[in-house]
């Protein structure tokens, strides 16, 4: 897929990992998707096939109260996703806005005990 940024830049989502592509959940969700993904996750069985359904049910709880987000690396512009998918443009207050809000930060490392498998099951 392809924005075209009225800067004239082309913003091209056609891989994972993006530095200028966010999956945004709404503040109103946020406590409803953790207790959605905290029940998928309660639910684990021990056998891998349970934890794969459980960690299934976990990422389509997140993906579907997400919306995705891009930021143009040019201008800095925002294309949020509404409720229909529909892309609306939002534009920076000042020419010193920074490019780049959605890289990711350094992780921090979880305790061993809290640690999981990051690729799921």
């Amino acid at each position: 897929m392809k924005i075209h940024c009225a800067c004239g830049a082309v913003i091209a989502d056609t891989t994972d990992a993006l530095p200028h592509k966010a999956h945004v959940v709404p503040d109103q969700e946020w406590h409803a998707v953790l207790d959605a993904i905290r029940a998928a996750v309660e639910g684990a069985a021990a056998t891998p096939d349970g934890r794969r359904l459980n960690w299934a049910r976990a990422c389509t709880v997140l993906s579907n109260a997400a919306r995705l987000a891009w930021q143009c690396r040019d201008c800095g512009r925002l294309y949020l996703d509404d409720h229909d998918n529909q892309a609306h443009e939002f534009i920076p207050g000042s020419a010193d806005a920074p490019v780049e809000i959605f890289r990711s930060r350094p992780l921090v490392p979880l305790s061993p005990s809290a640690q999981a498998d990051p690729q799921g099951p």
